[in-house]
């Protein structure tokens, strides 16, 4: 499992939904190297959390090897046609005000999302979604 801070509370203020079936989040990333704004994209349907390769490779962010190799698996849990995930990234994203957390992200090819908080970012916060 994931390494994911408790911080506080994920607040309705701190959402914003674009009227499609998604729920994206504005957030901040913030690293050695600065500060980046991006959308989270929430994903019941992933399992871990990810950031995106293409994101990482633009803001220049730092990236860990991973020791073993994830084979990430598609929604009906058959293997993904994209190659492993070989590297991880540990930043601090920032949501609203007042809500801060260290995570490590999986880094993939997300399509055309910064990130994806599955679940393991909502087990830890559990947020209530109306």
């Amino acid at each position: 499992m994931l390494q994911v801070e408790r911080a506080n509370n994920v607040t309705i203020d701190m959402v914003w939904n674009n009227r499609s079936h998604s729920i994206q989040i504005p957030v901040q990333i913030v690293s050695e190297e600065g500060q980046t704004n991006a959308k989270a994209l929430l994903d019941s349907d992933a399992e871990s959390i990810y950031i995106n390769t293409n994101y990482i490779r633009k803001h220049q962010l730092p990236l860990q090897d991973l020791k073993m190799l994830i084979y990430p698996r598609n929604i009906d849990r058959t293997p993904n046609k994209n190659s492993a995930i070989h590297y991880a990234a540990m930043l601090r994203m920032e949501m609203g005000d007042d809500h801060e957390e260290r995570i490590m992200f999986l880094v993939i090819d997300t399509e055309n999302h910064n990130i994806l908080l599955g679940m393991d970012w909502l087990k830890v916060h559990n947020p209530n979604i109306d």
